[in-house]
């Protein structure tokens, strides 16, 4: 009797290191191809198409050959590959680049979508019926989570042990491990191989799986009663504060829509499969209910902050994929809060919410890689629309978005209206419209997207202490030129330590040059010109040979004595010079 058990055990095992091994020499070959000769072949939607699915197909076959029948499986895996041939094809015909690798970006998504798909598909399959029970969806999607996690743990400490021997090795003059090692060919191999034997040890050694599971569910459940007190706090500090300083951190949307996130995470850490048997503690129940009713009110802040933004400049396809997300998010919260209140077994209504909210995240996904829902199109039609209907005039409507930001579809529309001159009001924007088919570079931010003086001196440190940001440079017009630096830096500035300038003289001209800390890695200078207009002088390359973390704040850090060249700054003793930026 355990003889059987063991053959298949054995013949599943092979069958998951084939699966991984053809894994890694598809991805291999794959990626020769793009990188080595130049081939019309990879600029195409069947290579892209082909890269996702020898990322995606596998990792479905390695977590379902053991456990789904293969009638099933065999059309699971026809519908994915339908799928990743119509959004490649989609993604071609949108964008008509040379860049094969910018169509490969739709993995991750996919991924998500595939991720859901399985396991609402596997559960269906072990309890023979379309909509399966809640129990089986939790326990597929937690466990192979779980397991994913761990797979991945072991692949990494199989990476570190190899370039530990690899590093023994080489105390005695041995180079041969490490050689073998940082060849291509063994690392797709080997890591493919090592994961499918992943996947098979676990799978096989499902009770650490699930005892992990367990333990990872117990710590997050306890977790909840923090952040359901700090959400609840937030939302009573707005009655004080009013949303205005909430607006002004310019990603509410995204802070709301993570906090949301963390917040269902977490109840659902809580309330697992439901079952009595595995019931929290009264304290924890009161904090699943409190942080259940609070999403509520998270997602009306998070629908209104991308709302506000439409309503004044219209949808763009980053505001479309907000409103998306927090459209599935209302189903969250709306489930949530019912389960809340709900008289009878605890929480109960959460079970619908969830499969219906990971129905709709499927045709979220589905639909915005496809003409169905692309933010893009969408937004091109609101745009369109709000120009033609006065909505916004065309002086102020910004046309480089419709040329730059919205593919095919945006260059479409601009031919359209360009080529009406029926009015004229038509006329004016057939005009720009042409203009902006010609440029190969956008203009200057949209005046209304730019922030203002006091905005960017806010949102700078300035040293010395007690310094502050000339005017000029503030008020400076940077339009024409590819980007203002000062408003990068208060935009994308890392935090902590943010945006940070530094005041200071470089060549001993007479006029302050600003020094502008964006990230950890490179360091901006601007200068006036005989003019007086700010120019970027160059950049300080601060990420390289090994040079420890440090920012204005750091003791030690000045412009070092001017020299004819190259100018140079100074952290205790270390110097680094300034590259000079191109001429204009």
């Amino acid at each position: 009797m355990s003889a059987q058990p063991h053959r298949a055990d054995t013949t599943i095992l092979g069958l998951r290191l084939a699966i991984g091994l053809a894994q890694g020499a598809a991805l291999y070959v794959l990626l020769e191809m793009l990188e080595g000769t130049p081939q019309p072949f990879t600029k195409t939607w069947l290579y892209a198409a082909l890269v996702i699915a020898a990322g995606l197909l596998p990792f479905v076959w390695l977590a379902a050959i053991a456990s789904m029948r293969m009638i099933t499986l065999g059309i699971w895996s026809l519908g994915i590959i339908a799928t990743i041939i119509a959004t490649s094809t989609h993604a071609a015909w949108l964008d008509t680049s040379d860049n094969a690798t910018d169509k490969l970006g739709l993995f991750f998504p996919l991924a998500a979508a595939v991720f859901i798909g399985h396991h609402l598909i596997a559960a269906a399959d072990h309890d023979r019926k379309p909509l399966a029970n809640y129990a089986t969806y939790f326990d597929l999607g937690w466990k192979d989570g779980v397991q994913l996690v761990l797979c991945l743990a072991f692949l990494a400490a199989f990476w570190l042990l190899l370039w530990l021997g690899a590093s023994l090795f080489e105390l005695i003059g041995i180079t041969a491990i490490r050689d073998l090692i940082t060849e291509r060919p063994f690392a797709f191999l080997a890591s493919a191989a090592v994961f499918a034997l992943a996947v098979h040890i676990t799978d096989t050694r499902m009770s650490l799986v699930i005892g992990a599971r367990t333990i990872a569910l117990i710590l997050l459940s306890w977790l909840l009663p923090l952040l359901a007190l700090f959400a609840w706090a937030f939302l009573a500090s707005l009655f004080f504060t009013g949303l205005a300083p909430l607006w002004a951190t310019g990603r509410a949307t995204a802070l709301l829509v993570t906090a949301g996130a963390a917040l269902v995470i977490l109840i659902n850490a809580n309330y697992q499969d439901g079952d009595d048997e595995r019931s929290p503690p009264g304290i924890l129940k009161l904090a699943v209910r409190a942080a259940a009713l609070a999403l509520v009110p998270i997602a009306i802040l998070a629908f209104y902050s991308v709302w506000l933004r439409v309503g004044q400049y219209g949808l763009t396809p980053e505001r479309v994929a907000g409103l998306a997300i927090v459209g599935v998010g209302a189903i969250y919260a709306t489930g949530y809060a019912v389960a809340a209140l709900w008289p009878g077994r605890w929480m109960q209504p959460l079970q619908p919410a969830n499969v219906a909210a990971a129905f709709a995240w499927i045709a979220l996904i589905i639909g915005m890689l496809t003409p169905i829902a692309d933010p893009a199109r969408l937004s091109v039609d609101n745009q369109v629309n709000r120009l033609l209907s006065g909505a916004v005039t065309p002086d102020k409507f910004d046309f480089d978005a419709l040329r730059f930001d919205t593919y095919r579809y945006g260059r479409e529309a601009l031919e359209r209206l360009a080529a009406d001159r029926s009015s004229p009001f038509r006329i004016d924007i057939a005009d720009r419209a042409a203009e902006a088919l010609k440029r190969t570079a956008r203009k200057s931010r949209p005046a209304e997207d730019r922030l203002t003086a006091d905005a960017l001196r806010a949102g700078v440190t300035v040293f010395p202490a007690g310094s502050t940001l000339p005017d000029s440079l503030l008020s400076e017009d940077w339009s024409g030129r590819a980007s203002n630096p000062l408003e990068n830096c208060v935009r994308n500035a890392i935090k902590p330590p943010g945006c940070q300038a530094l005041l200071g003289d470089l060549d001993n001209d007479g006029r302050t040059d600003v020094l502008l800390r964006e990230n950890a890695w490179s360091i901006i200078a601007l200068g006036q010109d005989a003019n007086g207009k700010w120019v970027e002088r160059g950049t300080f390359v601060t990420g390289q040979c090994n040079a420890p973390y440090f920012d204005f704040s750091t003791p030690g850090v000045s412009l070092a004595p001017p020299r004819p060249a190259p100018l140079e700054l100074d952290v205790n003793g270390k110097r680094f010079q300034m590259t000079p930026a191109c001429n204009p």
